[in-house]
């Protein structure tokens, strides 16, 4: 009897050390994170190109997706210190830590995460990869910090520049990329929130004018400008303005008519850049109106308006004095609107909402447009 209650207990006690043992030996979990997983390639790195800025396996943006080989991301250095690797479970590949992120950075200082994964794009069609770039965007992707390298991988470019195509995540072996460079309209990656759309437009159902006379829009209408509290506003059109820095987006072979300069710099004083900063185009003071006579400067936030989406955008250029409806190819990027400055835009109606004294600050933060944005916007609707 004792010898049994002996085994039994030298049973349950191997058992227990085996199974602490096996515990003891299997490999943490590597953590997960939910992140805001933007993409960013040749066309849109700035400068254009592959230069990253904390090299550590790559001297130029790059990679295959291995664990050997992971391809460049870039983050804020606070948030992820360069050299780190990274698993996507949505893209199937490994990703290491080599570059900066404006946005990022932003993001970071805001609470949030934010990586943001390269593409390539080397010879391919710009709109083309942007596109390959939006419809891969992920508001909240799951991400691996320090991954074990058995994670399973599809190897290769995310875009390929030989025929424009697109990874496809959980599409066949034989179907994992589309041809991008046909896409004319990106999905919408708008600051939508509160207050919404709805509610903002609500408030410009009645124009009381205050602009001496209309002005032409891209729509072929003619259009005034209505005064509110606090605000004005007007509906029209949209024509892409690609004006400013000088980028592989934005320059006189994408657009016929650039000019490199805007009337409002950025603190560091270069134009602003059209292909990333959401800016709205306000006409010339003339006769007709005068916007720094209504309390209007440069670098207001303004709320843009269509299709049920909200993008909060600076003053950041001024146009002819006899035409309205004009935003950067940026702001038509974040609406869905397509963005080609040559041949895009739209003739739907756009609402254009700007708010005095809103400053954002610099005119080039578009964290701090929107967070005034949303600020004004609600007074906007509390006021009106």
């Amino acid at each position: 009897m004792v010898r049994r209650v002996l085994l039994a207990l030298l049973a349950v006690v191997m058992g227990t050390s085996l199974a602490v043992a096996s515990h003891a030996s299997a490999a943490p979990a590597a953590p997960h994170d939910s992140y805001l997983v933007t993409l960013y390639g040749w066309p849109d790195n700035s400068p254009p190109g592959g230069d990253i800025a904390y090299p550590q396996i790559h001297q130029s943006a790059g990679g295959t997706g291995t664990y050997d080989d992971p391809i460049t991301f870039a983050t804020d250095q606070n948030e992820l210190a360069p050299g780190t690797r990274v698993y996507y479970p949505y893209l199937k590949r490994y990703f290491i830590m080599e570059d900066g992120c404006v946005e990022c950075s932003q993001d970071w200082q805001n609470g949030k995460r934010h990586i943001d994964l390269w593409v390539g794009g080397e010879g391919g069609d710009s709109n083309a990869v942007i596109n390959c770039e939006d419809a891969l965007t992920q508001d909240s992707g799951d991400v691996i910090i320090d991954p074990d390298p058995n994670q399973p991988v599809d190897s290769g470019s995310i875009f390929n520049s030989g025929d424009n195509s697109c990874y496809q995540p959980g599409s066949s072996a034989a179907a994992k990329t589309v041809n991008t460079a046909k896409t004319a309209k990106a999905a919408p990656k708008s600051d939508d929130g509160n207050p919404t759309a709805a509610q903002l437009l609500a408030k410009t159902a009645n124009c009381h004018q205050v602009s001496n006379g209309t002005y032409d829009d891209k729509n072929g209408g003619q259009t005034p400008i209505c005064g509110a509290n606090g605000a004005y506003f007007w509906t029209s059109g949209m024509a892409v303005d690609c004006d400013g820095q000088r980028t592989a987006t934005c320059n006189e072979n994408t657009d016929c008519c650039f000019y490199d300069d805007t009337s409002f710099h950025q603190s560091d004083g270069k134009p602003l850049d059209a292909a990333k900063l959401p800016y709205v185009v306000i006409p010339l003071p003339s006769s007709r109106w005068n916007y720094g006579n209504a309390g209007i400067k440069g670098g207001d936030v303004l709320a843009v308006i269509y299709k049920g989406h909200v993008e909060y955008a600076v003053f950041g250029d001024e146009g002819p004095d006899d035409s309205i409806g004009e935003a950067s190819y940026a702001t038509a990027k974040s609406l869905g609107i397509d963005p080609d400055p040559k041949n895009g835009g739209t003739s739907d109606k756009v609402t254009y909402i700007v708010f005095k004294n809103s400053k954002a600050s610099p005119i080039e933060n578009h964290t701090s447009a929107v967070s005034q944005g949303r600020k004004f916007a609600q007074q906007f609707i509390s006021n009106n």
